[in-house]
Parts: structure tokens; sequence; C-alpha cells
């Protein structure tokens, strides 16, 4: 092969060369040389890139560098190979002066000096890796980092600003010129992808216009080669410094924002007004930031608007939740399997209060080995919380690992909603505790389960922030807590919500769609007893329980109660409390 030495003048060979071998090394992966990027701007001046001779070359050198890279088998093959061929390039440069080295200050050979901006144990590792491996090409391309003619192509003309720009079919036929002359070069004969060290080659053939013929010393400096690539690097760092400048200053922009925004958020939640005194319950202004839902995703948003908002506490919930207390029924005789008899009412004690009315700890110790990932497990607690206004099991959470003292995917109020907690952190003035199993599935069908369900629904909020205006001029607080309940509104995602959705499009060995919704828990009288129309809150809209029936003033939500009570929970694995 012989490729035409592109025209090269004057001083230019100075920048040409430098410009050449920091090419050649951000080409490859090499993790430690990615600041050496963008310094070929203004490097080549390419005339022309032709291949005239399709006759390999044979001369020793190039010999020696196919024959070590033909025999890579282990760390020490491999690195002798790279070496070779950074041996290769030093010895293309005329070997500095001893006048010049003085006034370096040291004595240092070219491939000394080109060791410096070489990674090349990182290139030997990965060339064995490549080689060693019985993998197909395509899966080295995603394992190993292979590049194609194509990306290289566009590598070079990234960093090169002249308009005589090379073409992906230039790179391929120079690197099937360099095959031609070594033939041990590819990782695979048969794939056009190259490996870093075939890159850095084609790179320095098309940089150089090197055929492998070029003699020893060929290459004539005005400098020494480190200052060469000393004053390219630093031509790049202080482009690269600008660079850094605009994103520091950038970066500090957006953390003052973000800190300011985070305080103004933090406020709003704490004293319903925002940093400027706004009352955020009322029609307003909002200034300077606010957060934004967009789908699962909460965005920051900055600027100045008008809308008409309202926004809700716990409290407002609990309130509301309150109001329609003494309306909840619970229909135990559709209980199961389960050990818990649950009351028809709240204000019953049918589930006993522990010794001494004093809070249980989960035995996790002691019953660990008898758990499977996905086992749900139900709390009642004493504390006076929402979900104790409608269901008697208070909390239910799904066991999401068994390392340590294991943890749990669960919904809670507070700022991460939805997410893995470890188990019993939020488990407060617990007074009594069961655990069932999901009947007619398979373990990995559960874990897989379990683990979609954290991925969909991580950091999703326990609660939603506002009411839609027009629920707000019906029937305010009510309609708040109604939309909070219903359980196909995923904006917001209650512990027992959380439960039903991961299982509720997972068919059992059975072919039935695990519907964990009993709907034991109904309201009956609420919209009688307030005076609140079903179409308004959807309180007591028609739904099916989990043996298809429909209940036609179910909950429009699922409870704890409605979970423990389903036909697909086998018999409580344990349960504490008095009974």
């Amino acid at each position: 092969m012989k490729i035409n030495i592109f025209s090269i003048v004057g001083n230019k060979i100075i920048r040409y060369v430098s410009g050449c071998l920091i090419l050649m090394l951000v080409t490859t992966s090499c993790g430690n040389h990615n600041q050496n990027k963008e310094s070929l701007s203004q490097s080549f001046n390419h005339s022309s890139q032709i291949i005239n001779d399709e006759e390999p070359v044979t001369n020793a050198a190039i010999q020696v560098l196919n024959n070590k890279v033909g025999k890579i088998h282990n760390t020490e093959t491999a690195e002798d190979a790279v070496n070779e061929f950074i041996n290769y390039m030093a010895t293309r440069f005329e070997e500095s002066s001893s006048q010049e080295i003085s006034q370096l200050g040291q004595q240092q050979s070219n491939q000394a000096i080109l060791k410096q901006y070489i990674n090349s144990s990182h290139m030997a590792k990965q060339e064995l890796a490549m080689r060693t491996s019985n993998v197909s090409a395509q899966t080295k391309v995603s394992h190993f980092g292979l590049i194609s003619a194509e990306e290289l192509a566009k590598k070079i003309n990234k960093y090169d600003s002249y308009a005589n720009q090379v073409t992906e079919e230039e790179i391929g036929a120079i690197r099937d010129a360099v095959r031609r002359s070594m033939p041990n070069i590819a990782v695979d004969k048969a794939s056009p992808l190259m490996s870093e060290l075939e890159a850095s080659i084609v790179t320095w053939a098309y940089g150089t216009g090197d055929d492998g013929t070029m003699a020893p010393g060929s290459i004539t400096l005005e400098k020494p080669l480190s200052k060469v690539l000393s004053q390219s690097l630093n031509d790049h760092n202080g482009i690269k410094s600008q660079a850094i400048a605009w994103v520091a200053v950038t970066v500090i922009t957006m953390l003052v924002v973000g800190v300011a925004c985070g305080v103004n958020y933090t406020v709003q939640q704490m004293y319903e007004v925002d940093v400027f005194g706004n009352k955020v319950k009322d029609d307003e202004i909002i200034k300077f930031c606010w957060k934004e839902k967009r789908g699962r995703r909460t965005y920051t948003r900055w600027g100045e608007r008008k809308e008409t908002t309202w926004y809700y506490s716990m409290q407002d919930l609990k309130d509301a939740a309150e109001s329609l207390e003494e309306a909840v029924y619970i229909h135990t005789n559709k209980n199961q399997n389960g050990i818990a008899v649950l009351p028809s009412s709240l204000n019953d004690n049918y589930l006993g209060i522990a010794a001494s009315n004093q809070s249980l700890e989960f035995p996790w110790e002691e019953k660990k080995d008898s758990l499977k990932i996905g086992d749900l497990i139900f709390l009642k607690s004493t504390r006076d919380d929402v979900i104790s206004k409608f269901s008697y099991w208070t909390h239910v959470s799904m066991l999401y690992e068994k390392i340590g003292s294991g943890r749990v995917l669960e919904s809670v109020p507070g700022i991460l909603g939805t997410s893995v907690y470890e188990l019993g952190d939020n488990w407060d003035d617990t007074i009594a505790i069961s655990v069932r199993r999901i009947l007619n599935i398979s373990e990995d069908k559960v874990i897989n389960a379990v683990k979609q369900s954290k991925r969909k629904w991580q950091l999703t909020n326990y609660r939603p922030d506002k009411i839609r205006p027009e629920l707000v001029s019906r029937n305010g607080k009510i309609s708040y807590y109604s939309e909070w309940s219903d359980k196909y509104d995923t904006s917001a995602i209650y512990c027992s919500k959380l439960v039903w959705l991961t299982f509720k499009n997972i068919k059992n060995n059975l072919g039935e769609y695990i519907n964990l919704d009993s709907n034991v828990t109904t309201f009956p009288d609420s919209y009688k007893r307030y005076g609140i129309t079903l179409d308004s809150t959807k309180m007591n809209a028609p739904d099916t329980d989990d043996y298809g029936n429909t209940i036609t003033n179910a909950y429009i939500g699922v409870s704890p109660d409605d979970i423990y009570s389903s036909k697909h929970l086998a018999s409580d694995i344990f349960i504490l409390g008095s009974f």
C-alpha cells in the first residue's frame, strides 16, 4: 500500500505532527487522555488521501509489529505489542539534540515522551480482552468499544477545521491497506470494526501519510518533541479553560437557583406562603420558582406565572377522611384466609391490642428465614393518620430485600414517598402485625413484579400537592380526599394503592389477574349523610371485587383491609397481637 504524503510546508509540521498524535489518542477510549480532545483544530492540511498501490508493504519494521500483535495471549505480550507501536512512532522523529535536551532540563527519549501521553497499559488490556474473548464481534462493540470507519472519520473531522475532510470510505481504504500489510492487526478479520490499537495505527497512517516505509528520523521538528506536544496541549487547555469557566459559571448559577428554589419550596410546604409572602392557598402570582408535575416526573420551573391553585396539607387530607369515618362499612364476611377478623366498623375493637398497649417491633431475626421477597406485611398503628379513618389495618408494605435487617418497598408520607426503606423505619406505634403471601404464583414472578414496581413508581408522592380547581368548587377537601383515594389515579400513591398496582397486571398460575382489591370497604351512606353526589366524589362508585362481582357502593380506593381480605392471599404466615 502507498498513501500519498500530504504537502506540508514550513512550521506547519509542528502543529501537524502534534495534532496527529493527539488525534490518535482521542480516537481510542483511553480514559486518561480525554483531556486531549479538541486539540486538533487547525492541525492538518489535507490536500489528498489516495491509496495508489494495493500491494502490501513487507518491510522489517511492519513485520515485527505484525508478529507481536499476532502473539498476544497474555498481559505481557499485549503490552509488548503496544510498546512496539509506540517505539515505531518514536523512531520516526528525529531525536532532540544535546542543546535542546539541556534546555528541557532533563533527558528523555522520544519513546519515554510518547508514553507520557499514551496509556499503553489500558490499550494493552483492551486488546488482550478482545483477542481472548469468545464473544461475537457485535457483542465486542458494546463490551470493548470497537470503532467503525464512520466513527473514526467523524472523530477526525470533528477536530479538523479544514474544509477538505476525510470520508468514511477513505478511512476504510486506509484500514484495509493497513490490514494487508499487517494481517494480524484486525481483532476480527471478517468485521470492519477496529480495536483501539488498530484505530490508532490507522490514524497515524492518515495523519502522517506513513505507509510503513517511513525511515527513522524522517520527521524533523524545530522544537523537541516534548515541547511540541506540550505546546499543543497548552493551546488546547486554553480553549478547555474557557469552556471550564463557562461550565463553572453555569453550575454555580444553577446551584444558587436550586438552593433558592429549595428554600422557597420548603417555605411553601411549612408555612403555606412563598418567600415573598404570597399565600399559596389563594389565587396567586407564582414568582421565582415552582414545582410542576408531568407524568411521574416533577420539574422545577422558574419565572413568573399567574394561576389559581389550591394547596392542601396532610391535615386537610386527614380532616376530609375524618368527616367520612362514620360512613365506612367493612364486609367482614368476605374475609377468606386471614386469621384476623376485621370489624364491621372502625369504632369496633375486634383486632385486639397487644399486651399492655405497648408497641411491637417486627421480629426480623426470628422470622426472616420463613419469609420471601414480595411477602405482604400488614400493620396496625395507634397513630391518628389518614388511613386509620377508613381501614383497620393502617399500613401494608412489601418485603424487598432480606439483606441485613431487611428492606421493604412501601409508600409513606414524606419527601421520598414511594421508595425502599429499612424495615421498621416508618412503623412507629405498631400494635399488631401480620405477614401474608400471594397464592398460586412463582417466587420469580413475585420478585420481578416487586422490582418492576420499584422502578416504575419510585419517588412518587404519597399525596397530591394540589387539587384541580373544578373539584374544589364542588366539594373542597372531600374532593381532595376522593382524588387521593382513587386507585386509578397514579399522580399520588399511598401504601395499599402501591401494593395493588404492583400485582394488578400480573397473572397467577391459574391464568387470573391478581386483583388484590376485595372491596370489603364501602361507603354506602356517604352521599346521603353529607349531601355528596356520587358523580362529584366517586367515593362509592361501582367497582368489581377480586371475584369479579360488581360492588355498587365500593370505596373507589383500595384499603389495607381490602388487600388483607383478598382471595389471592394465603393464610397468615404469622400474626402478632391479641385477638
